[in-house]
């Protein structure tokens, strides 16, 4: 026989078993981490992929944003923060505007994927359309079901409030639901529009809407670009952001 090494087998227990594979398991995740796809996720959570080609062109100037939207963002805090409420006409940058806003809260994130991963960027008409079509497709008692997702993430952008406004009964019922839901946690709301507050309102009662409604979802809405306990003037005006061409 051969005078070489005898190797007996070892036997290990179940936990020392489990402790080294956790190890293996550890050590072959090292490495670099993978790379956050911002736009991606800025995509996954609503915002148009025009929207964000716009962002990063090199003709979008972020000089032209607006210092309210940038002192917004600068004191974003979460939860208790309060709402924006962006206007202008057609094509004027609301939306982008919106979409810069976000972007640049989760980059300033400590935990951005979390953070974008808890916002949503949601256009109203499809609100409205997908809130009352799917009454009719899945049974009235899940008429709410895109709806209650959108009371309890972190920010929301309602993008294009108005845009149903011909369905003004629709969209102040879904609009309303929304806005007194996140009042209630105090959420903040990034809206756009191309109406001031008085006008949307104006046009959906002449629309079909029912006018205690919408004064009870006016108010709410002041009352969060205020402080959620009262309508607070100064901060009113504060977040109420006209864009101009």
């Amino acid at each position: 026989m051969s005078g070489g090494p005898v190797i007996v087998p070892t036997t290990i227990s179940r936990e020392e078993f489990d402790r080294r594979m956790e190890e293996a398991r550890l050590s072959k995740k090292e490495g670099k981490p993978k790379e956050f796809d911002l736009d991606a996720k800025l995509a996954d959570l609503g915002i148009p992929e025009v929207v964000i080609k716009v962002m990063r062109s090199e003709g979008f100037d972020e000089g032209r944003i607006s210092p309210l939207v940038k002192a917004w963002v600068e004191g974003y805090g979460g939860k208790g923060t309060s709402s924006l409420w962006i206007s202008g006409g057609s094509g004027v940058g609301k939306s982008t505007t919106a979409a810069w806003a976000v972007q640049e809260i989760v980059k300033a994130s400590e935990n951005p994927l979390s953070l974008v991963n808890g916002c949503k960027f949601v256009t109203v008409s499809d609100l409205v359309h997908g809130t009352w079509m799917g009454s009719g497709l899945y049974g009235e008692g899940n008429k709410w079901r895109l709806i209650e997702p959108l009371t309890t993430c972190p920010l929301l952008v309602l993008d294009d409030l108005g845009s149903c406004v011909r369905q003004g009964r629709e969209e102040c019922a879904v609009v309303r639901e929304v806005v007194d839901k996140r009042w209630g946690n105090m959420l903040p709301v990034i809206f756009t529009t191309q109406y001031g507050l008085e006008e949307y309102c104006d046009s959906l009662v002449r629309a079909g809407a029912d006018i205690h409604d919408t004064t009870s979802m006016a108010r709410r809405i002041l009352a969060s670009l205020g402080d959620y306990i009262g309508v607070d003037d100064g901060l009113v005006r504060q977040h109420f952001v006209p864009i101009h061409q």
